[in-house]
């Protein structure tokens, strides 16, 4: 098993879990704070493969 797999098999089981409380809550609350922490877990990764990029970038230009 993969982390990629275990993150898959977490973010479903999170997914009926938020659907579960929002069908006894009568909202879609759970579903909604589910989907801005996947928003926000994208944002945080882009933010790393532009530093990244920009670190490497730098590197390249010191060493000519």
């Amino acid at each position: 098993m993969t982390v990629s797999d275990l993150d898959s098999w977490f973010g479903e089981e999170a997914l009926k879990l938020a659907s579960r409380f929002d069908n006894r809550n009568g909202n879609d609350s759970y579903m909604k704070n589910l989907g801005n922490l996947k928003a926000l877990h994208e944002l945080e990764q882009n933010k790393k493969i532009i530093r990244r990029k920009i670190v490497g970038e730098s590197n390249a230009r010191l060493s000519n």
